[in-house]
């Protein structure tokens, strides 16, 4: 058998693509960035994961109790992506 029949025999591409390999990695940092994010505000961290699961800001303003009007809910949640974004470059952009 030659070399390359062996690959073909058991599956494996060695030019196969390494994209769920790379989703799967990007799924595990976000999560462990919510939960930098959760452990320095609980509010924020309910905000960005809300963020990710697709709610709308409106929608995330009626899910969070933050105590705020409407225009101080939506730059609270601008905040919380700033917030975000400080710690995703501070510890994971590298």
């Amino acid at each position: 058998m030659m070399p390359g029949n062996i690959f073909r025999k058991y599956g494996f591409d060695p030019t196969g693509t390494t994209e769920y390999d790379d989703k799967a990695l990007s799924l595990m940092i976000l999560e462990e960035l919510i939960q930098d994010v959760e452990a320095k505000d609980d509010n924020v961290g309910k905000i960005i994961r809300l963020l990710f699961d697709g709610f709308k800001k409106n929608e995330i303003l009626r899910k969070v109790e933050l105590g705020k009007g409407k225009t101080q809910g939506y730059a609270f949640i601008e905040k919380a992506q700033k917030i975000a974004l400080e710690i995703y470059n501070e510890k994971y952009r590298k």
